[in-house]
């Protein structure tokens, strides 16, 4: 599940109580759900949304386990600059990911392939435990063989 936005990030956000709110409604769907495992990103508004999920699905906050593996992709000397300072400042380099999304790492960062790669791991050894535990193998399965739809995607977006 993705979680709000980073502009969005407050302690009081709406965000939250907006999907606290839809949660609770579509609580009958998340109700069947008995995950012996529950993890999310360390980043505090991913932890946030994963608690409020874990809550409606009676699951226990603290047997959350945060995974670095999951954080988002760091932009890295672009993090926190909107496109009119990336381009004022590295036009050129712009221009080289423009050609080659999927494998070009911003000055510091890191690129989609790689996040990628880092995430189809942290996956893969998630199947793996799951296997051993013998618990919902078709949610796992499915969810890293999305990796090659979500290349192309990214391949399509303007950003």
């Amino acid at each position: 599940m993705k979680c709000g936005s980073p502009e969005k990030e407050t302690k009081d956000s709406a965000f939250f109580s907006i999907l606290g709110d839809s949660i609770q409604k579509n609580g009958i769907v998340l109700k069947n759900i008995e995950p012996k495992f529950f993890f999310s990103s360390p980043i505090g508004r991913a932890h946030q949304t994963a608690t409020i999920i874990a809550d409606s699905i009676n699951f226990n906050t603290e047997s959350i386990t945060l995974e670095k593996q999951l954080r988002e992709i760091t932009f890295g000397d672009w993090d926190g600059l909107n496109m009119e300072e990336i381009l004022l400042d590295y036009e050129l380099i712009w221009q080289k990911r423009t050609k080659d999304k999927w494998t070009f790492a911003p000055p510091n960062g890191e690129s989609y392939e790689v996040a990628s790669a880092r995430v189809e791991r942290f996956l893969k050894e998630i199947l793996v435990v799951t296997i051993r535990f013998h618990s919902n193998k078709f949610e796992v399965s499915n969810t890293i063989g999305q990796t090659e739809s979500k290349k192309n995607n990214i391949k399509k977006n303007k950003y």
